[in-house]
């Protein structure tokens, strides 16, 4: 072997090595810790189902969760996505082996030739092919692998992603469907209020007609119904913006939506001990997806380093070549080719290397998301108990209220039968016992509301 070829080999090996040894300068990953309280309890004294909205025994409620999860518009998108990432998984597995092609050409070919006389003649020459062609990329330096194990983070980063989703399809439709039959209990107890009002007005006419009430009075009485007229139509207006978009999480035209009567849902409440072992938030779709977009980047990394490593690919063809068609696929015109090529950038302008930077900079700002996310988890999980102790003191409040308002209401009534107060004074009571049974019924329903998001907020099931 002469010198200048031992120098070349040399150069050669050189610059493969250098590219090996290149390496991304990851930070240290930041961590999120838990607090103690979630770390230390290891408590499994809670449970709540996979379908957890069953909880409410409600069948309006679970047909509308099943039509939405067939017919959401947005559902079926990020189900056609994930196909898509799929497909796509699917080629960076193929990229693994090798590439078979099949060749046919027919070329024509003129030029000017020379006897030996001379003289210059113009030849047209046809000639026929047809070959078998295989192609195979070494993966040495573990890029494609790593090219596949990046599709697949994206394939289960877009899973979680369709969970969380659908998680929060059916959380919002539940909170929708509960308002929407607390909507009509109050406009129902509404209207009682209004008829009580009425019964007013008419008591305060036939008053001032007997010289007992002023005019006054009268007119301030009837502002009052004018008032709860448009309350209720208020509270109606509210009620068919629920319906519609009720219909617009089912895929539907607006339409009426049949629901359940208010007075149905019990006060079931799930049994959820303050120190949450943090493993519950792991099971969260929205972190989980998180988790696999930082693999995702991280293996991208990867991918952008190892682009700076050589590529060998191997070559192979096998067929036949004639100038005669109808001697194509004799023996004679066979032919083979084998080939080994090397492929090592050496200079890109830096393009190699800022791509790199790029994709640990993407990683970096995944990191920051990821972190961030979990945060947020922590946050939900914590404001929703917290609210759950809010709720429980304000319903032990408003309970007592409503049966200190029903007493009342039953002693105005044995005075009235008595003759010792006015019909106004009754209905006045009446009045005060609705509006306290109406606030007790809308903690109730944060009650359910809080049940609903904080299941959400604990990843949809535990147990």
């Amino acid at each position: 072997m002469s010198y200048n070829k031992i120098i070349f080999y040399f150069y050669l090996l050189s610059v493969i090595l250098s590219g090996c040894i290149l390496s991304p300068n990851l930070p240290p990953r930041e961590t999120t810790i838990p607090p103690k309280n979630y770390l230390n309890s290891n408590s499994t004294s809670f449970y709540c189902p996979t379908e957890w909205w069953k909880i409410f025994s409600d069948n309006y409620l679970n047909s509308l969760i099943k039509t939405s999860l067939l017919k959401n518009f947005d559902l079926k998108q990020s189900m056609l996505t994930l196909i898509q990432l799929k497909k796509q998984l699917d080629i960076e597995k193929a990229s693994l082996y090798p590439n078979i092609n099949l060749e046919g050409k027919i070329q024509r070919e003129g030029k000017y030739l020379q006897n030996v006389l001379g003289e210059k003649y113009y030849s047209l020459t046809n000639t026929y092919s047809a070959f078998l062609i295989t192609s195979y990329e070494l993966d040495l330096f573990q890029k494609l692998s790593a090219q596949r194990v990046a599709a697949w983070m994206q394939v289960l980063e877009n899973q979680h992603y369709l969970k969380s989703f659908k998680q929060s399809l059916i959380s919002s439709l539940v909170n929708l469907y509960l308002q929407l039959s607390f909507e009509q209990n109050k406009i129902d107890i509404y209207k009682k209020i209004l008829k009580l009002e009425e019964k007013n007005l008419l008591y305060l006419e036939k008053s001032y007609n007997q010289g007992y009430a002023n005019l006054a009075d009268i007119l301030a009485q009837k502002q009052i119904i004018e008032n709860l007229k448009n309350t209720i139509l208020e509270s109606k207006k509210h009620f068919q913006d629920i319906e519609y978009q009720i219909c617009s999480l089912m895929g539907k035209y607006p339409q009426h939506i049949y629901f359940s009567s208010w007075h149905k849902f019990s006060k079931t409440k799930l049994k959820v001990n303050p120190g949450l072992p943090s493993l519950l938030l792991k099971s969260r779709p929205d972190i989980l997806a998180k988790e696999n977009k930082l693999k995702k980047l991280e293996t991208k990394v990867k991918v952008a380093r190892r682009a700076r490593f050589p590529k060998i690919t191997l070559t192979g063809q096998f067929g036949y070549a004639s100038t005669e068609l109808q001697n194509l696929f004799t023996p004679t015109n066979a032919l083979f080719r084998l080939a080994a090529g090397i492929l090592q950038p050496i200079f890109q302008a830096g393009k190699l290397k800022k791509q790199e930077d790029i994709a640990i900079l993407e990683f970096q700002k995944a990191e920051i998301d990821y972190a961030k996310t979990i945060l947020t988890a922590f946050k939900e999980v914590e404001l929703a108990l917290f609210l759950r102790q809010v709720i429980d003191q304000q319903e032990k409040h408003f309970s007592n209220i409503l049966k200190l308002k029903q007493k009342k209401l039953q002693l105005t009534q044995y005075k009235y039968s008595q003759g010792q107060i006015s019909f106004l004074e009754l209905n006045h009571a009446k009045k005060e016992f609705l509006e306290a049974l109406l606030n007790k019924e809308k903690i109730h329903l944060n009650s359910l509301l809080n049940q609903v998001n904080l299941i959400k907020a604990l990843g949809g099931n535990w147990g």
